[in-house]
């Protein structure tokens, strides 16, 4: 680790050091940053977890995680945690497992957003679309409450919650019955159960493989809605193959970039390529009432072609590179006859808007 991310990691840890942490061992953790070596977390009612540096988000959710709970404590041969007194979860005892750090940095996201978890056995009568179900069995699931479930093992804990605890997405997707939704960007199948639980016909691209793969195991749970879901693995931007590079780990964060950013853990990987008009011939797609957008610089490769039957256009942006300007996709929009604005929808974003954002365009004129 850099010495700036280790000043960074000692930033975001210090808050759960203060009078009152129940940590036992807070000096012999800022050694084991300062020195890049794994570390132990020992708590003082007993419980230790033996953690690797490279992970410090999971040390981070886990800190937060036992800081929120009313009850964090052995039971049998697992940690038991409740929130309330009453609904009770389970992680693993000594070290974490993979569906254990999922679950802890759910629950981190989540409740600092006003997520309510429940349990299995759990009923209430208060409707309250922030409220996930948590079922903890030999695969455990994640139900919203909508209905929708996920496997645990096969989600982004951070896009989950984006999705279904923020409900980033509600603002433009209020009425779909009987319309048509291009999802690029589906990740692990969140987006596209989203829109068909609102009514719509879902076409859900993904480029990345592991979230490609996990996307269909989280259709498969929710047969009914998979019904209106087309699942498509390619890369929107040009009629050719991609290369490009997964995180190898593949702890939470299901990333993929096309330069290699994850060192010696990344995987190397190809897709298809395609342009919006090519996917659109190719399904036989004849209008399109939203085009959602969360590629990370697919939209710089937009033209007049691509949205000549697109009524409605939602975009994550994050710039990447020089040559790519947002202002470029907004001229074209503004060329075409769209109406838009430009927003943030995560409050941890303070990058100026010529580097992040979200752009949500109507067409209003046919030019």
């Amino acid at each position: 680790m850099k010495y700036s991310g280790k000043f960074v990691t000692l930033y975001e840890i210090f808050p759960y050091f203060t009078r009152g942490s129940r940590i036992k061992n807070r000096f012999s953790i800022i050694r084991s940053i300062l020195f890049s070596k794994n570390c132990t977390i020992e708590f003082k009612n007993g419980i230790n977890y033996s953690m690797e540096l490279i992970d410090y988000k999971a040390i981070l959710h886990l800190l937060s995680v036992e800081k929120y709970a009313e009850i964090f404590k052995v039971d049998g041969s697992r940690v038991k945690i409740s929130f309330d007194g009453i609904n009770n979860f389970f992680i693993s005892l000594g070290k974490l497992s993979k569906e254990d750090r999922l679950l802890l940095a759910l629950f981190d996201h989540g409740i600092r957003d006003g997520a309510f978890f429940i349990d299995e056995k759990y009923t209430t009568s208060i409707k309250n679309e922030k409220i996930l179900r948590i079922v903890q069995s030999k695969q455990s699931i994640i139900e919203t409450s909508e209905g929708i479930k996920f496997f645990l093992d096969a989600i982004l804990p951070d896009v989950i919650v984006e999705s279904f605890i923020r409900r980033v997405h509600d603002q433009y997707s209020k009425s779909l019955m009987d319309k048509v939704v291009i999802d690029v960007g589906a990740a692990v199948g969140d987006t596209p159960l989203y829109f068909a639980a609102k009514g719509a016909t879902v076409y859900a691209i993904e480029m990345t493989e592991s979230n490609y793969e996990k996307m269909i195991r989280n259709l498969k749970l929710n047969s009914d809605l998979s019904k209106k879901i087309i699942p498509i693995r390619a890369a929107i931007g040009k009629d050719e193959i991609i290369e490009y590079y997964e995180d190898g780990v593949d702890i939470q964060i299901g990333g993929a970039s096309l330069f290699n950013k994850f060192g010696s853990r990344a995987k190397k990987t190809q897709v298809e390529g395609m342009t919006v008009k090519t996917l659109f011939d190719k399904f036989n797609i004849s209008s399109v009432d939203l085009l959602k957008m969360d590629c990370k610089g697919c939209e710089a490769f937009l033209n007049k072609e691509d949205l000549e039957i697109v009524k409605r256009v939602k975009i994550d942006y994050i710039i990447n590179t020089k040559s790519h300007k947002i202002e470029s996709v907004l001229n074209l929009l503004e060329e075409l006859g769209y109406e838009f604005i430009i927003y943030k929808h995560n409050s941890f974003d303070v990058n100026p808007f010529k580097n992040s954002g979200n752009v949500l365009a109507e067409k209003i004129s046919n030019n």
